[in-house]
């Protein structure tokens, strides 16, 4: 009796545990299509300072806010990164809860 109970506790466990993952696996995919988090659905902007502003109003797939760790620009994303006074950049981001790694893409069109 008392494997039966342990069996069940520890189906029970194992089930709690794979439905946390798929939860966050489902969530992952669905901040995937968000605009700002491929280079193919880069988030328009006018000047660099908007990106703090677009990173403070993001939240991570466990609700945490996240921060910039890093930013760069990007030369080879598929397409000329300097054409028509646009440039690509990445800010590469870090959750404040969970720690997960986040990146967020900009294009840049400088108003001349």
């Amino acid at each position: 009796m008392e494997g039966l109970i342990f069996v069940l506790l520890i189906a029970v466990i194992l089930g709690a545990a794979y439905r946390r993952k798929r939860k966050k696996r489902q969530a992952k995919v669905k901040q995937i299509q968000l605009p700002g988090r491929t280079p193919a659905t880069a988030e328009m902007i006018h000047h660099s300072r908007q990106i703090d502003t677009f990173v403070r109003q993001q939240r991570c797939h466990c609700g945490g806010k996240v921060y910039v760790c890093a930013q760069s620009n990007i030369q080879n994303h598929g397409v000329t990164a300097m054409s028509h006074h646009k440039k690509m950049h990445v800010a590469v981001c870090e959750c404040m809860r969970c720690e997960e790694v986040h990146r967020f893409y900009f294009e840049i069109e400088y108003l001349n």
